[in-house]
């Protein structure tokens, strides 16, 4: 008899007794009550693609990968939690990552405006409800992806970035108008109060180095002025500066 089950591919049937028992052998290892069949089914058609033979091997390294991407995708999915039970929500504190150059800053702040106004990192990249317990919580989670251990900046590893787009999806996108270095005012005012801001010739009397490194940084993207003094040098923010040292 024919099978005109549309999900199975003709190429697989038999004219007489439907699906093929070679092939059926093969499907039966895919477990399509799991969450991770469309996965396998993916990585299945991009081994037929490349030219991989489909035998009883194969079949089980694409279930083994099936299931090795699914499980990521699981772990970074935000928890879970009850719309009744928002830890820290009422507190007004948050732990948030911000983007400066190519590392990822870990903090946390009740006050966003006034902490990027004096931090100015290049990108405010999520938040997610918490105080100094959750932070903490976060430095451990990501300690393997610090370049320096008195540092709360981390490599963008792809876990963390894939952290990050799962605390966007669970707690929105961060306020447009908190203050970053695309957006800050021409002008401080009361609303905005940047850290201490230095010249590069002050920086190196202050920590110790020469004014060139300091200009090394400003060319290569790694720092960013953020003013003009009154003899008309290029102000860095101290902090900045210090986080640079940190690293070495």
């Amino acid at each position: 008899m024919n099978n005109d089950n549309p999900f199975v591919p003709r190429a697989i049937q038999d004219s007489d007794c439907g699906v093929r028992s070679d092939v059926a052998r093969l499907m039966a290892m895919v477990d399509l009550g799991h969450s991770s069949w469309p996965v396998t089914v993916a990585i299945l058609a991009e081994m037929t693609a490349a030219g991989v033979d489909l035998d009883a091997a194969a079949v089980s390294i694409a279930v083994k990968v099936s299931m090795l991407r699914w499980s990521q995708a699981e772990r970074a999915k935000p928890p879970l939690t009850s719309a009744a039970y928002q830890p820290q929500l009422h507190s007004g504190q948050i732990v948030y990552y911000v983007r400066r150059g190519d590392l990822v800053k870990i903090g946390t702040t009740s006050d966003p405006a006034g902490r990027f106004g004096a931090l100015l990192p290049d990108e405010i990249l999520a938040f997610e409800p918490g105080a100094q317990r959750e932070e903490a919580q976060r430095h451990r989670q990501f300690d393997h992806l610090r370049p320096s251990s008195r540092t709360e900046y981390f490599t963008a590893a792809p876990e963390l970035l894939a952290h990050i787009r799962a605390m966007r999806t669970a707690h929105g996108e961060p306020d447009p108008a908190w203050p970053t270095m695309a957006n800050r005012p021409t002008r401080p005012s009361a609303d905005y109060l940047p850290s201490p801001m230095i010249t590069a010739s002050d920086a190196a009397k202050q920590f110790g180095i020469k004014p060139e490194r300091v200009r090394a940084w400003a060319s290569r993207g790694r720092l960013h002025a953020v003013g003009v003094s009154q003899q008309g040098q290029k102000l860095y923010l101290t902090g900045h500066i210090e986080h640079l040292l940190d690293l070495r």
